[in-house]
């Protein structure tokens, strides 16, 4: 469960965060409807669709994996456009996010996927970001040859569902 400050807001992080309660069974919708979009390679909408989900918990670990999730998605929609910066510091934040839901000290998240296995695949791809980055930057290249360089050698990880 999420601690609160003096005015009920949940508090994350030492931060207070908004939290605008959503029924289980809207937030069980909009995590498929954003892990669906994502598979369809819909980065931004994948981000839209997933943050009411995040907003209506209060419960930290699914925060925090949620919040991994819209970063995931959030670095794809920087890779698209070619920049390596945002899909470095969002990968970073995604990983973060959801190792914290790993080790929290109440239940881990449900919110379908195996998320040990995501993260695991997200520090895999922030190691070889480090790698095309370099090279691209090395050269005259457009965003749309960056682009293509970074989805192909930092390619979405895939979101694996739980047995």
């Amino acid at each position: 469960m999420a601690t609160t400050d003096v005015e009920g807001r949940i508090v994350q992080g030492g931060r207070a965060k908004a939290y605008r309660p959503l029924a289980a069974s809207t937030r069980q919708h909009a995590i498929r409807a954003g892990i669906e979009a994502y598979r369809a390679a819909d980065f931004f909408e994948a981000h839209e669709l997933l943050e009411p989900a995040w907003m209506g918990t209060r419960d930290l670990a699914e925060r925090e994996a949620l919040q991994g999730l819209i970063k995931l998605a959030a670095a794809y929609v920087h890779a698209v456009r070619g920049n390596p910066l945002g899909v470095a510091k969002n990968l970073d934040g995604a990983s973060l996010r959801l190792r914290r839901s790993l080790a929290g000290s109440g239940p881990p998240a449900t919110i379908g996927i195996d998320v040990a296995a995501l993260a695991d695949a997200i520090d895999a791809r922030r190691a070889e970001l480090g790698r095309v980055a370099v090279a691209e930057a090395d050269t005259s290249s457009s965003r749309r040859r960056v682009a293509v360089a970074l989805l192909a050698a930092v390619p979405p990880p895939a979101l694996v569902p739980l047995p």
